[in-house]
């Protein structure tokens, strides 16, 4: 049978890394870095005398070549649908099972397992494990060749194939009070066209997950202009001319979340926003000042021989008067905020420490205590394992999610701008990792916690999360006696970096290359040269930073 070639072009680009000369290693996962692996597949178009079988195939292979809005996977459709069919309304990820049958003369249908979606703007949706449909597909003959001249709007890649056909892009949106930058993670192909589709995404608002979180750009307002034109590296975001009705204050909104979203892209330098290709003059006004991702010290925050402090090289630089007041406690568990306040978490209960010191509950929490930006502490009572509590200004506030009663949350953690909440939850289905939005009034103060948004992990158990980064979560997870280090995308990938050695707790820092796991016996352990390897250091507690 004739197959249409599929050409696989690897340009990789390889940077040196210093490998450690002490310390022992274990199993780990790929780390940061700054220059990315390009994949490009390059597809070939239909060859003369194809049957209608062999031309489905060539079209479902080319499903992986996004190059010049899918120029390959056009060619073979007849020229009447090849107008009309939109590749970017749909991409599914099909899995290993799959298989091709005839319904008709001119009639086949695709049926395969679907592991996931990419719908239009880069959302990114599992399916349900065992998932199957079946895709009709149409055909009729042009000068004597078999074109398809019906099929849904969509391109398939496989599961092996994804991370390298797509990648993942950071799509920046506000709180509500325009103070923090809240990341939305969105898929487009590699070889497509990002700078427009993230465009696209910025003016279109966030995730459904995101319920609190809100676009700068009027309800009203879309981008005129497709492709996005780039001049010497300057990203000219043509879109309507609602914008020019705007305040100087909003228009300058504006240009910062579009210029936050745009930054990553290899290529793009600066943006503008135009109208009518005319680049729109900003003055005046107040440009919202916020940080792409709030930063965290690099050196871990640790309790050893009753001191609490950073660890810097061997040695533990103390914390000073707050670390004194939260040493007296007898801290199990500690979560820091660099303003100089903390949530502790002791075998007597839960306390809100700074210039003073409260007490929040009189019995221990059943996850560690976590603090935020507003000073609020985030619990779990041993009388109610589902829900979670929040303590600030002197009020509780009690929510609970969609894990239901007979649940017992395992660790949460507020994303350090405050605006998102990992949680992991113990179900009698199995465990759970969800990723909710946070709102909250002018004054920062909680006032709900929705859009509970379920992330994969594969482990039978969880053991505690962290947020690596703006975007990603780290979860120590265990099956069985082996345990294994996930790392979950908010937009929802999911992938394995590692087998620690009987971790007991996990913190982040900036990145994945900064996540700091303490075992069982106090020692730490960092990931390193593809593995993880001793800092040689041992603590008592591994402390949160927020």
């Amino acid at each position: 049978m004739r197959k249409a070639l599929i050409a696989i072009l690897l340009l990789t680009l390889s940077g040196c890394t210093n490998l450690p000369t002490s310390g022992s290693v274990q199993v780990g996962g790929p780390l940061d870095s700054p220059e990315e692996t390009q994949v490009q597949y390059l597809a070939s178009g239909p060859v003369e005398g194809a049957t209608q079988q062999e031309i489905l195939e060539g079209y479902l292979a080319a499903g992986a070549a996004a190059q010049d809005n899918y120029r390959v996977a056009r060619q073979f459709l007849t020229d009447d649908f090849a107008a009309e069919w939109n590749p970017l309304q749909e991409s599914v990820v099909r899995g290993g099972n799959s298989s091709v049958s005839s319904t008709g003369a001119t009639t086949l249908t695709f049926s395969t397992s679907v592991t996931a979606r990419v719908t239009r703007g880069g959302f990114y949706a599992v399916e349900e494990a065992g998932a199957s449909q079946g895709f009709d597909f149409e055909f009729e003959q042009v000068n004597g060749e078999w074109r398809i001249s019906r099929a849904p709007d969509s391109v398939f890649v496989t599961a092996a194939t994804f991370d390298s056909v797509y990648r993942p892009f950071t799509v920046y949106f506000y709180n509500q009070a325009r103070t923090q930058f809240v990341p939305d993670v969105r898929y487009f192909p590699r070889a497509g066209d990002p700078v427009t589709e993230v465009a696209r995404a910025v003016i279109g608002g966030p995730s459904e997950y995101l319920p609190n979180a809100v676009t700068a750009f009027p309800s009203t307002t879309s981008l005129v202009a497709s492709p996005v034109e780039i001049v010497e590296g300057r990203a000219l975001v043509d879109v309507s001319r609602d914008v020019l009705d705007s305040t100087v204050d909003d228009q300058q909104a504006m240009l910062a979340q579009m210029s936050a979203s745009l930054d990553e892209i290899s290529g793009i330098s600066n943006v503008s926003l135009t109208v009518d290709r005319s680049v729109i003059s900003i003055t005046g006004g107040t440009a919202p000042n916020v940080v792409a991702e709030p930063l965290v010290s690099e050196n871990a925050l640790i309790v050893r021989d009753g001191v609490i402090g950073f660890a810097v090289g061997g040695e533990v630089e103390e914390l000073g008067r707050l670390g004194e007041r939260i040493m007296k406690l007898a801290p199990t568990s500690i979560s820091y905020h660099d303003t100089g306040v903390a949530a502790v978490g002791t075998a007597k209960g839960v306390y809100f420490v700074g210039d003073s010191q409260l007490q929040v509950s009189n019995s221990p929490s059943v996850v560690e205590p976590q603090i935020d930006g507003s000073n609020s502490v985030w619990w779990v009572s041993p009388t109610d394992k589902s829900a979670i509590r929040v303590f600030a200004g002197g009020r509780s506030v009690q929510f609970t999610g969609p894990w239901g009663a007979k649940s017992s949350i395992r660790a949460l953690e507020v994303s350090r701008e405050d605006a998102r909440l990992a949680v992991a939850v113990d179900t009698p289905s199995g465990p759970r990792l969800y990723v909710a939005s946070i709102g909250r009034d002018s004054k920062g103060r909680l006032k709900s916690v929705s859009g509970f948004h379920r992330l994969t992990i594969r482990g039978a158990s969880i053991i505690d999360l962290a947020w690596a980064d703006a975007t990603n979560i780290a979860v120590l997870t265990k099956t069985v006696s082996v345990y294994y280090v996930e790392l979950a995308s908010v937009g929802g990938v999911t992938e394995t970096i590692g087998q620690p050695t009987k971790p007991v707790s996990i913190v982040g820092g900036n990145g994945r290359s900064e996540l700091v796991i303490r075992s069982a016996d106090g020692q730490l352990w960092q990931p390193r040269a593809g593995g993880w390897q001793s800092l040689g250091l041992v603590a008592d507690v591994l402390a949160t930073q927020h």
